[in-house]
């Protein structure tokens, strides 16, 4: 296999204009889009929906020749186009199904950074042939009439031989040349283009090395994203897809095998079942790939190697001589006044970036793209269908996961996992979040990354206090309506704790919050077969104060804390059933990674991770003279 990276040139005429979608100078109605470095761009997406317009035009003229289309393999190279009817939003069925690029995009950025000042538009009413009222526009102009501009990106592929590499290279370039104009304000001038230059790099990618790049079965992970990227959230606006700043585990799986994919020739979006068949190789990296674990990624300062925590649910905050304080309730059970005062929990809170530092927790900057749809036939902005992306910048930031081997059985077979995971990973990772982006990877032994608070393992006074890190799933949301829903609550966290833990752990306290997880794709991509069924998640922060059922059963408990602080929790018995791989039910809850195709939310996916004893229980709990405990409710 063959990786192809495009440098390319655009040649623009000036005046060109790429709005911006980010405020700007007051009074200013049209900002030109920029990236960190003040540098003028042309995104990404207004690249790639513009060589699609021209291949679209190119395969209409060329149909029917004998040559035959021009692009004949369009979608394969840049996706299948969703099909959106308002808001931006997919509504078709078969939106759901994976069919992604086989191009990668950079932004093509130009060096120049000066504005040279403004353009100034007004409309004219047709009626009077005078200028309407209120409809002056003011335009930033980086580039001065008939300036000469250079955009310069990057364009990304895999190919399997060198005729097919000229090949896709000869279409770009063709694609590009077809394109008239590039950003807004085309039909007046702007954007026009004079030629385009294409400079072709590539690597060969050799197959995997048998050796073992590392003999420890766990190890950490070193995320660098390249460009700013997006892991929507739960949306609160139809619209606007917000991203979280830790990257799922399920994230990183789905982007490996988007680059295994890549480097044995096999179509974007393909299954791991349909890519065993590609290359001999990979086989035992197939076979094995349900029972490895990818931790979420979270952020942290580059360079620093120190992966943040959760902060629990169960600190407080209360204010005391004009400022907040916080403490951790975690090891009271009961409900308090802190100095005479009901203490605030996080829900109440103004202002969280304070604890969140306190457990290594960077800043993070967000960059927002507004987008819209084209109408192909009119060839401007469909009516009502903006959306926009508040993506995440990884500027100053790292990303630090784990990928654990310690589920797979025979030592020989993780030895080949880990050189084939080495093998995909030295050339970083392809298809990150919903803009797709490129990362690099650096894969170190375990322990090289420390998180800012450590776990401890062992029973602390007797016991042991969870935090979630991750989403898990807990509870049965079928047990969990009625007027005595906080009751069943309760008894659904006793059970969970129970089961799992076969009998040898019962629950004390929690403090714990729950959401839920569906929608339309969700139902549509994991149970389009089934009655839809939300998935109902504990959140990240929940804490679990868990105690020995009997002193006779201490060393069993210890046993499961420490398989759960590798591995994660696992699935109760009851979503084993309700969401069955293939429509059948897994009894064995350490086969819960069959059930990626109808449960996303399973800790092969980095979901149901903990954090064990933080110090912050003991250290930050309120002394007892501030503190007055009240009769349960």
């Amino acid at each position: 296999m063959n990786h192809i990276n495009l440098d390319i040139t655009l040649v623009l005429e000036g005046p060109v204009l790429t709005g911006a979608t980010a405020p700007g100078i007051y009074g200013v109605d049209a900002l030109t889009a920029r990236n960190l470095q003040n540098l003028p761009i042309l995104a990404r997406s207004l690249v790639k929906g513009r060589l699609r317009q021209s291949w679209e035009e190119l395969n209409s003229a060329t149909e029917g020749q004998p040559g035959g289309q021009f692009v004949p393999n369009l979608e394969e190279l840049l996706g299948r186009r969703a099909h959106t009817t308002g808001s931006g939003i997919e509504t078709a069925e078969s939106s759901v199904d994976p069919y992604r690029a086989r191009l990668h995009f950079t932004d093509f950025v130009c060096q120049k950074a000066t504005c040279e000042g403004y353009r100034h538009r007004i409309q004219i009413d047709n009626r009077r042939g005078a200028a309407a009222e209120g409809s002056l526009l003011m335009a930033e102009s980086p580039f001065g009439s008939g300036e000469v501009v250079y955009f310069v990106g990057n364009v990304d592929f895999w190919v399997n031989s060198t005729n097919e590499s000229i090949a896709i290279t000869r279409q770009i370039e063709c694609g590009f040349l077809w394109t008239t104009h590039f950003g807004a304000e085309r039909t007046v001038g702007f954007g026009r283009v004079l030629n385009v230059k294409v400079n072709e790099r590539h690597t060969t990618v050799t197959s995997a090395d048998p050796k073992p790049f590392i003999t420890a079965d766990c190890v950490d992970m070193i995320i660098r994203p390249l460009a700013p990227f997006c892991f929507a959230g739960h949306r609160q606006v139809a619209n606007l897809f917000e991203s979280e700043v830790v990257i799922p585990g399920a994230g990183l799986k789905g982007a490996l095998v988007e680059t295994w994919a890549a480097q044995v020739g096999a179509r974007p979006g393909l299954s791991v079942p349909q890519l065993k068949e590609y290359k001999s190789e990979y086989r035992v990296l197939a076979e094995n790939f349900d029972r490895i674990i990818f931790t979420h990624a979270f952020p942290g300062v580059a360079q620093r190697r120190v992966r943040p925590v959760y902060a629990p649910l169960s600190i407080v905050k209360i204010s005391a001589n004009g400022a907040d304080q916080w403490f951790d309730l975690a090891r009271i059970g009961e409900p308090c006044l802190i100095c005479g005062e009901a203490p605030e929990f996080r829900i109440d809170w103004k202002e969280t970036r304070d604890v969140d530092a306190a457990f290594g927790w960077p800043k993070i900057r967000r960059e927002l793209r507004v987008r819209t749809a084209i109408d192909r036939n009119l060839r401007k902005a469909k009516e009502n269908d903006l959306f926009a992306y508040e993506m995440i910048v990884p500027d100053g930031n790292e990303w630090f996961g784990r990928i654990d081997l310690r589920e797979i059985e025979h030592e020989d077979d993780r030895r080949s996992v880990a050189a084939h995971i080495r093998n995909l990973l030295s050339r970083g990772l392809r298809g990150l979040g919903k803009t797709k982006v490129q990362a690099d990877v650096s894969v170190l032994p375990a322990g090289a990354v420390t998180n800012t608070f450590p776990s401890g393992i062992q029973p602390r006074d007797g016991y042991w206090i969870m935090t979630i890190q991750t989403p898990a799933i807990m509870c049965d949301p079928r047990k969990l309506s009625g007027p005595d829903r906080d009751t069943n609550l309760r008894l659904q966290y006793v059970a969970f704790w129970h089961e799992i833990s076969g009998g040898s752990l019962r629950l004390r306290h929690f403090y714990a919050r729950q959401r839920l997880a569906g929608g339309f794709y969700l139902w549509k991509r994991f149970q389009a077969d089934r009655p839809y069924n939300p998935y109902l998640l504990t959140e990240e922060g929940s804490v679990f104060v868990l105690e020995p059922t009997s002193p006779d059963l201490a060393e069993a408990a210890q046993k499961c804390v420490e398989r759960w602080f590798y591995g994660g929790l696992r699935l109760p018995g009851w979503a084993r059933e309700l969401y069955p791989s293939d429509n059948k039910p897994v009894a064995n809850p350490d086969d819960d990674g069959l059930l990626w195709r109808s449960c996303p939310y399973i800790r092969q996916n980095g979901y149901g991770e903990i954090a064990v004893n933080l110090e912050s229980h003991w250290t930050s709990r309120p002394p007892e003279e501030k503190m007055e405990v009240l009769d349960a409710l």
